[in-house]
């Protein structure tokens, strides 16, 4: 380890215990120092972590054996990555993300078949993507608890390199995002979306082709 990053280190740690709300560059610095921590601590959960991830000490993880992440990618505060393994679905479900990508502030993902997010792909903050629902939505399950029904989806979430989500939006099963594209704030998106094209509204359509 550097002298620089030991100094940087030590000042983070001195800023947090001294200076807790005071300053926002403490609350930076602490926010930075207790996120490589977690990230350290964690590693060897994950099927595999690429070099300088950063993980928000406050993640919430189910299944991480069943999640990749790629190199420089970054996990924002308040979010939640789960893989389900019920067999209803998938043998086994996977979540990867690629390389270079940021997850925003309260992103939640859930996987119980498999979502792939590409490199470079920028998500905004309150972001869900997910392939599976509780129940195939029959009169047949009406007695059944929401929670006690099978996961089942249309297939799995593909999100292509260099897409950029806007805050909460919303991502459900059976989708592919095409590389380059844009979706909109609020949206819902439940067709796939062609490469260099914006898309918008409930549900996301769209509404401009790039040139």
């Amino acid at each position: 380890m550097g002298k620089r990053l030991l100094l940087n280190l030590a000042t983070a740690i001195v800023a947090v215990l001294l200076f807790p709300a005071l300053s926002y560059k403490a609350r930076f610095w602490r926010y930075r120092v207790l996120g490589l921590a977690f990230t350290a601590r964690n590693r060897a959960k994950f099927k595999a972590v690429g070099r300088d991830v950063f993980l928000s000490s406050d993640l919430i993880l189910r299944g991480p054996e069943f999640i990749i992440i790629g190199q420089g990618s970054s996990v924002g505060p308040r979010c939640s990555l789960a893989t389900w393994q019920d067999g209803t679905t998938a043998d086994q479900a996977l979540l990867t993300i690629g390389e270079n990508t940021s997850l925003g502030e309260g992103t939640h993902i859930t996987a119980a078949n498999r979502i792939v997010i590409g490199n470079n792909v920028l998500f905004g903050k309150n972001i869900t993507v997910s392939d599976n629902n509780h129940g195939h939505a029959t009169v047949l399950e009406i007695e059944v608890p929401p929670a006690r029904r099978s996961l089942v989806g249309k297939g799995p979430v593909v999100i292509e390199d260099n897409v950029w989500i806007g805050d909460k939006a919303t991502i459900l099963s059976g989708v592919t995002i095409g590389k380059g594209a844009i979706v909109a704030a609020n949206s819902v998106v439940l067709e796939d979306v062609p490469t260099a094209t914006v898309v918008a509204g409930i549900p996301a359509r769209p509404v401009k082709q790039m040139k």
